[in-house]
């Protein structure tokens, strides 16, 4: 995509962090995903998440949505770091996690626009990244809930795609027609030979008046979530456990989606981690082979 003016960035950021246990041993309670060094020039992921968030988000305005015993392992060394984990639950889904990040905004700042990232991707372009986090920023102040969307290199079948629809406004921004599960190999080359559809970032934008009242709309998952604000931890265990994409997203009209050229990798396995190591400097790429080794003689 073409480089955007990043003017105004979100007001918040909320960044969640999983387990990553399709990394294990490598990974684990004490050594969660986002804190493997993988997030390019000798950063973990976590820590490349919050360098591309400063100067666009204010560093007191950025919190960390962590199971709780990660969360703990999951404070990164860094001065813009300025948040606090949440007391999650190891088996809490993104969706349930987010909706909690939203309601507990929704009294300090609930026309805020607060951007959901997760704290495991690697991204090699970040000016870029950050001019899209800006514009999806920008189309949500208007009213908008916003996802990112990848531009595909290449037909996956791991991920899920959206597809986008007509321009809106004078940006990037692009409505969203429909979002579409994981396809099969021959779908997948028709949708990167299309030129329409986008794989699914999991990055979103959003107000906690808006999207949080839109996800807590169902009883089932409004309840169990204003009762753990209100300091009812075992409540927790009632929240449904469901994707955000499935919760909020797909079941909301006129959502956007920004693409994102930027060089976007979930690390989502070990092919993953070979393919990022051997595109490291070779003292690099040799530490990584060393913790990994380390971790994995401790299993």
């Amino acid at each position: 995509m073409g480089r955007e003016r990043v003017t105004r960035g979100p007001d918040h950021a909320v960044i969640i962090a999983g387990a990553g246990t399709r990394l294990w041993p490598w990974t684990g309670p004490g050594l969660p995903k986002p804190l493997l060094p993988l997030g390019g020039g000798g950063r973990t992921l976590l820590a490349a998440v919050l360098d591309r968030l400063a100067g666009l988000v204010p560093p007191d305005a950025v919190a960390l949505q962590a199971p709780r015993r990660s969360a703990r392992a999951s404070r990164p060394p860094s001065r813009a770091w300025r948040g606090a984990p949440s007391s999650g639950n190891e088996r809490a889904r993104h969706g349930p996690a987010i909706a909690l990040a939203m309601r507990r905004l929704l009294a300090a700042a609930p026309e805020a626009v607060v951007a959901v990232l997760p704290a495991d991707q690697r991204v090699a372009d970040e000016p870029a990244f950050r001019a899209a986090l800006a514009a999806a920023a920008e189309t949500a102040r208007g009213g908008a809930l916003v996802t990112l969307g990848v531009v595909p290199d290449h037909a996956s079948t791991r991920f899920g795609y959206i597809e986008a629809g007509g321009p809106l406004g004078g940006g990037s921004a692009r409505g969203v027609a429909r979002f579409v599960e994981k396809p099969d190999r021959a779908t997948a080359e028709r949708f990167l030979a299309g030129g329409r559809h986008l794989w699914n970032a999991g990055s979103s934008s959003g107000a906690p008046t808006r999207s949080g009242a839109r996800w807590n709309a169902p009883p089932r998952a409004g309840r169990p979530i204003a009762r753990v604000v209100d300091g009812d931890a075992a409540a927790w265990e009632a929240a449904p456990r469901t994707s955000i994409d499935y919760a909020l997203m797909e079941r909301t009209e006129g959502v956007a989606v920004v693409p994102l050229d930027a060089g976007w990798d979930d690390v989502g396995g070990w092919d993953a981690v070979i393919r990022l190591a051997h595109a490291g400097t070779p003292g690099r790429r040799a530490s990584c082979r060393r913790r990994v080794r380390r971790r994995t003689a401790r299993s």
